[in-house]
C-alpha cells in the first residue's frame, strides 16, 4: 500500500526542468558540437517535446554571451520562466543564489489531480 501511495504522488507531481546553460545551443539533433548550425532548432523542439509531456521548464543562463532570446523562448514554450546571471564571478554567484532561492523558495504549493 505504501508503493500504490507513493507512485500515485509521483504521478500527482507538476515535473519541472531547470536548464542551466551558458546559454549557447551547440548541440544539432546528430549531437554535433562542432558548430551552431542546427542547435536553435534542436533546442526548441526538445523543449516543445518536453512541454507536450507536461513538463514546465525554468532556465537560467550565465555569461553575458548566451543567447537570451533563445533562453526565453525555450522558457515560454515550457511555460515557464527565464532568468540570467552575468558579471565577475562573485557577481553571478550572487545572482545564482538569488535565483536558485526564487526557484526553489518561493514558489507556491501548486495542487494538481
Amino acid at each position: 500500500r505504501i508503493v500504490a501511495e507513493l507512485v500515485r504522488r509521483v504521478q500527482a507531481a507538476r515535473k519541472v526542468i531547470v536548464l542551466l546553460t551558458d546559454g549557447k545551443a551547440n548541440v544539432n539533433e546528430f549531437g554535433e558540437t562542432t558548430s551552431y548550425a542546427g542547435g536553435s532548432a534542436y533546442t526548441t523542439a526538445e523543449a516543445q517535446a518536453a512541454a507536450d509531456l507536461g513538463i514546465r521548464i525554468f532556465t537560467v543562463s550565465v555569461g553575458s554571451d548566451g543567447d537570451q532570446v533563445l533562453m526565453q523562448e525555450v522558457a515560454d514554450i515550457g511555460g515557464g520562466e527565464m532568468f540570467h546571471a552575468e558579471g565577475s564571478i562573485e557577481e553571478y554567484s550572487e545572482q545564482l543564489d538569488a535565483i536558485f532561492q526564487e526557484l526553489g523558495g518561493r514558489r507556491p504549493v501548486e495542487l494538481i489531480q
